[in-house]
């Protein structure tokens, strides 16, 4: 291929994941109570803040979940609802604020509810991060294996199938942590002497509790790119990506269920499937991917560039589709402050490798062949959009 595609290498936008867990409800039966009014009071606060969050109305929620602490100061859960909800809020020194919330939650809870350690490691930076990671996995690991013992014992069957569905929602957070400990090897941590040894193991364990789960393939397929294991990674993307990717080849496999965009990972997710699509040499599957991102969204940067990268490392052929798709990435990178520099600086790299090509009019923006960067832009979202359908 060249080289590496470029762009920030650090752990996955810290905000951007803490965000994505708001969609998971916070017990409010947890936590330090007071008894009478006030608990019912602070219940009827908590359960008002929750569906102002399912209704994306942070800052209504946010004030009824800072009422709530006000009157229960050691309130873990509506301590851990607050860090949520000003994470989703954002603004400057929001994340002084929540790292002091989740570490009193700690302190008033130290052994019980692994959510706001993982909240907590996401927020902090190595040896930090992965102490708060350990803990959340250990908790995780207790409470999978008290679940299952009741299991093996209880007699009555709705309360068994109960606790078997609670605990396959567990099994699938514990999977998440396994991999967040193994990205963190491979960013934070790299250069300590057991990295990759450790990011190894704890891939394993993740796909050993979770087989066929896409984010722990994708995380599998991570390491050993890295490790330039080549043809295990290209093999485990593959697997990752067939899962929930709906193509003609993996709709006719027997097994396969096609959930629709709505199940399938986040945006985020999918965007670095197509990195290692990309450098393990899929090119046409990392077509596919980008067809459904900018069918999704088309004012990410990055997926422009990986655009313009993937035809231009397609050949030939497509080297005006290269052109069209990294100016439209620099543009759009001028308009909404992109700051990833080494990703800018490839784009400029590969434009001056490809300025041979006249696609551009005297403004500096397309010349002749817009109609065309339009046209071809509109097939890749069409085929997202058809996948999708499918």
């Amino acid at each position: 291929m060249g080289r590496r595609v470029k762009g920030k290498s650090k752990r996955s936008d810290k905000s951007t994941d803490l965000r994505a867990v708001t969609k998971k409800k916070i017990s409010t039966k947890k936590g330090k109570r007071k008894s009478g009014k006030c608990n019912a009071r602070v219940d009827e606060l908590l359960q008002m803040a929750e569906e102002c969050m399912d209704m994306f109305q942070i800052e209504a929620a946010e004030k009824y979940c800072r009422q709530a602490v006000e009157m229960e100061p050691e309130r873990v859960d509506a301590l851990e609802m607050l860090g949520v909800i000003l994470l989703e809020c954002g603004g400057e020194g929001v994340g002084d604020e929540v790292i002091g919330l989740l570490r009193r939650a700690v302190e008033l809870q130290p052994e019980d509810g692994h959510s706001k350690y993982m909240y907590l490691g996401q927020l902090l930076e190595g040896g930090d991060a992965l102490q708060c990671f350990l803990k959340g996995i250990e908790i995780m690991e207790m409470k999978i294996e008290k679940q299952k013992s009741v299991m093996d014992r209880d007699d009555v069957a709705a309360v068994a199938k109960a606790v078997d569905v609670e605990t396959s929602g567990l099994s699938l957070d514990l999977s998440s942590a396994y991999c967040t400990v193994a990205e963190l090897y491979l960013t934070d941590l790299c250069h300590e002497a057991e990295a990759e040894t450790q990011c190894e193991a704890f891939c394993k364990k993740a796909l050993e509790n979770s087989p066929g789960n896409p984010e722990c393939l994708q995380m599998s397929a991570t390491f050993l790119l890295s490790a330039n294991r080549l043809d295990e990674a290209r093999e485990r993307i593959r697997q990752s990506v067939s899962a929930w990717l709906a193509t003609p080849e993996n709709i006719e496999e027997e097994g396969f269920v096609d959930n629709g965009l709505e199940n399938s990972p986040s945006y985020s997710t999918r965007q670095s499937a197509v990195k290692i699509l990309i450098e393990v040499g899929e090119h046409d599957i990392a077509y596919q991917v980008i067809s459904t991102l900018l069918a999704e969204d088309d004012e990410v940067v990055a997926v422009w560039y990986l655009a313009g990268w993937l035809y231009y490392l397609r050949g030939e052929e497509y080297v005006n589709e290269a052109v069209r798709h990294l100016l439209h990435a620099k543009q759009l990178a001028a308009k909404v402050d992109c700051d990833d520099v080494e990703m800018l600086e490839h784009v400029d790299e590969l434009l001056g490798r490809l300025e041979h090509v006249d696609t551009l009019g005297d403004d500096g923006h397309a010349g002749e062949e817009e109609n065309d960067e339009v046209e071809e832009t509109d097939d890749l979202e069409a085929a997202g959009e058809e996948m999708d359908v499918r």
